[in-house]
């Protein structure tokens, strides 16, 4: 359901909420319904690790860096690429969990990362090349770095589930942690380079019946999202995370009746096959 999450958002930007307080009205208003199930079910148990803090907070610190060079990168760059770039998050995450907390591939799982990257070839390629789309740009450097602090992101991510004995102390770790370092983040840019009222726009954002429903859907989202990088390596986290690109690219087709072409088709293919071969 992440893709339709996606469809909202793009709609409350286009209402004139800010893309900042449109990603972390899910964190500041359904973290604490959550906080308050979990406390009433005996359940909310904060992590006593101190390094599960240090790895949470690094985490939003390269999340925020990501989706911050992510936007930079698709504003600013007309290079044909930048648009594949920005959807190959899963490979340096998966670099990232090989080289830093030490998960093994198999050589068939390495080939079915490269049948993904063809997968997402198949989605974002353009039909037509100009010189325009061939041009090398900043955009593209940001686009870059922006995949990889996404992969060090996702380590972090993990790295901080090591640091729980269970599910429910890292749920309570995460819901804690999100609600400080993201809200810390999103008062200082709404404040400082924004120039808005954050509480304002909080409340421009729940005052919609589309607002309402992405805050709800998000934050149903993130409770599997942490169940999946809790129990599953980083790699298969990952590699699950593909399905959202032909879900996102059909979704969109069907929603504005557009026709879904045979790359479409293909590139759904190889996504598909690419995760049967990841996890056979």
């Amino acid at each position: 359901m992440l893709p339709y999450w996606d469809t909202l958002k793009k709609k409350l930007f286009q209402d004139g909420i800010s893309s900042l307080t449109i990603i972390h009205a899910p964190t500041l208003a359904g973290h604490p319904i959550v906080i308050a199930v979990l406390l009433a079910a005996g359940l909310f148990v904060p992590p006593p690790d101190p390094y599960f803090y240090v790895f949470w907070f690094a985490m939003v610190v390269m999340a925020a860096a990501a989706l911050t060079l992510n936007i930079w990168g698709l504003v600013e760059s007309k290079f044909f690429a930048a648009q594949i770039l920005g959807k190959l998050g899963f490979v340096t995450s998966s670099l990232g969990a090989i080289f830093v907390i030490g998960e093994r591939l198999l050589p068939m799982q390495m080939a079915a990362l490269g049948l993904a990257i063809v997968g997402v070839g198949f989605f974002v390629w353009p039909q037509k090349l100009s010189r325009v789309d061939l041009v090398w740009d900043r955009g593209v450097l940001f686009m870059i770095a922006s995949i990889i602090f996404s992969g060090l992101a996702t380590v972090f991510y993990k790295l901080a589930t090591f640091h729980t004995p269970n599910y429910f102390t890292f749920l309570s770790g995460r819901l804690i942690g999100d609600l400080i370092g993201w809200s810390l983040i999103w008062i200082i840019i709404s404040i400082w380079p924004l120039h808005r009222n954050p509480v304002v726009e909080l409340f421009r954002c729940f005052r919609t019946y589309t607002g309402l429903a992405m805050v709800i859907g998000m934050a149903t989202s993130a409770l599997l999202l942490s169940w999946l990088i809790y129990q599953l390596p980083v790699t298969t986290f990952a590699m699950l995370g593909t399905l959202t690109i032909p879900a996102a690219y059909f979704l969109s087709r069907i929603k504005y009746k557009e026709q879904i072409t045979v790359r479409m088709w293909s590139g759904t293919i190889f996504i598909l096959g690419s995760l049967v071969l990841f996890l056979i």
